[in-house]
């Protein structure tokens, strides 16, 4: 036994998920405790790692060695609990959610502790845990502000954007606010509410009001590499453990998140207002199509030939999935990717005529076959580029609309409808360019609007490459294997 403090230390090595005894040098006595990041000798070399207890019993027998250096302020013991639950939620290292909830710059010292927050104030929400049903042009602000009127708010957001823009109107409204990552120190001194995007939920906060997770039906909240974890998962277990309400809004939440928690919904005025505008085309071809770059700014058209065509049920799938395209911002998307598709094509053609007309040196120009190549191939390798991601913002829109309904079949069953009627209505009018159209029908939709649509009323000739859907049986495998899990 020895007389001098033993401290536990996590270290950050791949494949190394054990904690070590070491002992702390008498210089570095007020600067060592739990959860400070240190340096400290394992297996011949110098590595980083974390304090996790301190006056620790060592073995006996066991020969320690001293730590080497101390680099600053890591998590605390709360959050040190927080990622050995994560690592056991999701099968993983503990080291991995540890450089989560460290800071990204070495942190010496805290800085004062703000003023905190009114407790006092009832938490607003009817139950200490619930799903908010807002409509999507609300993104969340009204929401934030009364979680943090109530006391120091964990805010969890889908991305990064939104967490700066959320962060700045707050603080514009006279709330204290700490920006994660960037203020980590700030979060950890305590009396701020803490914003981010999916990292946040491993933030530090000494005292909590509640959690509020924003669009928990995202998909950026779950990490895409190993391991899978998820933000809302993590926000909602430290809402748990430090018995603070909690609440998810959403504009369609998730099944997992309605059959764990009670759904609040705002009035119903509110919430249509909050939704885009519906309008009915006078068409034959029943199909349905959604546009807009945001949920504040959209529209949702349908024809009078899918209400003929279409029960209750199958029309509740298609507005899903039209809905879905638009809080997911997909047409804002493809109108990245046609800029970006249209940029390549602009290059391409400046590069030719420069090649021709350009004059100079023959031996440093490049060649005009591959100029010429280039120019062919580039508008083409842009259309194939726009297309592709076209088809997979469509199953995207299909797996966020069965999740809003709640009934896969529902739309697999519109989508089959869908491709059987206007595969009909293209061979009466002679297929792909409508040769034999009798006095009285109408044109057939236009190729540069067929991409709107639920089904591509033109699908037919073309290769998959070069088509604005993905095919109808592989749409509704995907949809029906949900129903199966």
């Amino acid at each position: 036994m020895t007389d001098r403090r033993v401290v536990r230390v996590l270290p950050d090595v791949p494949a190394i998920d054990r904690e070590f005894d070491y002992l702390v040098p008498a210089r570095w006595q007020d600067r060592v405790g739990v959860g400070t990041i240190v340096r400290v000798p394992l297996a011949g070399r110098r590595v980083r790692g974390w304090v996790t207890a301190q006056n620790v019993e060592p073995p006996p027998g066991v020969r320690l060695v001293e730590i080497t250096g101390v680099s600053g302020i890591g998590p605390s013991l709360e959050l040190i609990e927080l990622c050995r639950w994560a690592a056991w939620r999701w099968a993983a290292r503990t080291a991995t959610f540890m450089r989560i909830a460290s800071p990204e710059r070495m942190v010496v010292r805290l800085p004062a502790q703000r003023s905190q927050t009114n407790n006092s104030v009832p938490w607003p929400f009817v139950v200490p845990r619930a799903v908010l049903r807002l409509p999507p042009a609300d993104d969340g602000f009204d929401t934030a502000m009364t979680a943090a009127s109530h006391g120091d708010a964990l805010i969890i957001c889908a991305s990064v954007f939104k967490a700066r823009s959320l962060a700045t109107r707050m603080r514009s409204a006279g709330m204290q606010v700490a920006l994660h990552p960037d203020e980590w120190a700030r979060a950890a001194a305590g009396g701020v509410s803490v914003i981010g995007a999916r990292s946040v939920a491993f933030a530090p906060m000494p005292s909590r009001g509640g959690v509020v997770i924003l669009d928990e039906h995202d998909e950026a909240l779950q990490a895409e590499g190993s391991p899978t974890w998820h933000a809302r998962e993590v926000g909602l277990e430290r809402a748990r453990r430090a018995k603070v309400p909690a609440v998810m809004t959403s504009p369609m939440p998730t099944l997992e998140a309605v059959a764990r928690s009670p759904l609040v919904t705002v009035d119903r005025v509110t919430e249509r207002a909050g939704w885009a505008s519906l309008h009915v085309i006078d068409r034959p071809e029943p199909n349905a199509f959604a546009t807009g770059r945001s949920p504040s700014h959209a529209a949702v058209a349908v024809t009078t030939g899918i209400l003929d065509v279409m029960d209750d049920r199958q029309l509740r799938g298609v507005l899903a999935h039209e809905i879905s395209h638009i809080t997911n911002r997909d047409m804002l998307v493809g109108t990245i990717a046609a800029t970006i598709g249209g940029a390549i094509s602009f290059l391409g053609n400046m590069a030719l005529w420069s090649s021709m007309f350009g004059g100079g040196n023959d031996e440093d120009s490049i060649p005009l076959p591959l100029m010429l190549l280039t120019a062919i191939l580039a508008p083409i390798a842009a259309t194939i580029i726009q297309l592709a991601v076209s088809r997979s913002r469509e199953y995207g829109a299909d797996q966020s609309g069965a999740a809003l309904t709640g009934d896969p079949e529902g739309l697999a069953i519109a989508l089959e409808t869908l491709d059987g009627v206007n595969e009909r209505l293209r061979a009466e009018r002679g297929g792909l360019f409508g040769r034999g159209r009798g006095r009285g029908q109408r044109q057939p939709v236009p190729a540069a609007t067929a991409h709107l649509y639920t089904v591509s009323p033109l699908a037919g000739g073309a290769g998959s490459l070069f088509s604005t859907h993905p095919p109808i049986a592989e749409r509704v495998r995907r949809l029906r294997s949900m129903r199966s899990r």
